[in-house]
């Protein structure tokens, strides 16, 4: 093999792993979440502006104020995600409880609940039923 195909082939296998299969390299973080993590993601927050602020939250739009978070409530805007707003968060052991927040469908269906202390637990239908609720 002549010196210049050599070099054309050492070439071109340095720069395969550099060869893209196209499409976007990252995407938007909303599509990537998954449920879990964008009600997590809505606790954090909730939770964040309640201590700031020293009051519940009233609504999404109240949580907007923390702007640099905004695309975190598309899941609540788009109806996935339902949330009971005016809910003043203690330091309570009973929190844990304490239903905040739930995928639409959970009430019907089952699915993944969003407690007042934060975390994320699933449900079936009838565990959703017989949860408390958070109340204002």
């Amino acid at each position: 093999m002549k010196p210049l195909a050599v070099l054309l082939w050492v070439v071109a296998a340095a720069m395969l792993p550099l060869a893209g299969c196209g499409g976007a390299r990252n995407p938007p973080i909303a599509a990537a979440q998954t449920m879990e993590e964008k009600l997590t993601r809505i606790g954090s927050l909730y939770l964040h502006y309640s201590g700031d602020k020293e009051q519940a939250p009233g609504s999404a739009q109240d949580l907007r104020l923390i702007q640099e978070h905004a695309a975190d409530l598309t899941p609540v805007d788009a109806g996935e995600i339902v949330v009971i707003w005016g809910v003043k968060i203690r330091d309570d052991p009973q929190s844990g409880r304490l239903i905040l927040g739930y995928e639409k469908d959970a009430p019907k269906s089952g699915g993944l609940v969003l407690m007042a202390d934060g975390q994320v637990k699933q449900m079936s239908a009838a565990q959703f039923a017989a949860a408390p609720k958070a109340k204002r």
